[in-house]
């Protein structure tokens, strides 16, 4: 069961990409792939496994393009995921700073692909940094994206489009999370 404890709010979201993308302006290769693994999260709402799995070549960002191309996602299905124009110019600086034109868009420091587990952990590690919830782990991006793409569209559609979700019923959770906000902000009107 899905409930707000399970996604960031939006001031959490907001704090925790600025404080992100402040440190990375360091150039610190910690910083700057921290910063890259959260906002690509709560861009595109990838599983851990398919930020993993992830090739720069699956970047699809050249002069007219914005999508990412997940490959082998949940169930074997692929996808193109649509993103807007502030992460394409966050991956396009991540690549130009990366400097590789192949292989794993997010690379360990000693150069190779990460693991679920270590994306799980270096998640907590941030979430637990940024004095988050214990609670939240790297799937807590997903659920952030997803109520948020629903919070600024009221599009279920376009939600299970993004989330690729291959029953729509799975999407309206995000539907019905926002009707508890519309019913809390409706306690005390014109009392």
């Amino acid at each position: 069961m899905l409930d707000e404890s399970k996604f960031l709010n939006p001031q959490e979201i907001r704090e925790l990409r600025r404080s992100l993308c402040d440190r990375s302006k360091s150039g610190k290769k910690r910083a700057v792939t921290r910063w890259l693994i959260v906002d690509l999260g709560l861009q595109t709402g990838l599983r851990a496994s398919e930020m993993c799995d992830l090739l720069i070549e699956d970047i699809h960002i050249a002069y007219g393009q914005n999508s990412i191309y997940v490959k082998n996602g949940k169930g074997g299905k692929s996808a193109n995921i649509i993103i807007n124009e502030s992460f394409k110019k966050h991956l396009k600086r991540y690549l130009k700073w990366l400097g590789n034109d192949s292989g794993p868009l997010l690379v360990t420091e000693r150069g190779g692909k990460y693991s679920r587990q270590a994306l799980h952990s270096i998640v907590k590690g941030i979430f637990k940094a940024h004095k988050l919830p214990e609670r939240y782990n790297v799937h807590s991006l997903r659920h952030s994206f997803c109520s948020e793409l629903y919070r600024n569209t009221q599009n279920l559609r376009l939600v299970q489009m993004q989330a690729r979700h291959s029953n729509v019923q799975t999407t309206t959770i995000y539907a019905n999370l926002l009707d508890e906000e519309v019913a809390q902000g409706m306690k005390g009107l014109y009392s």
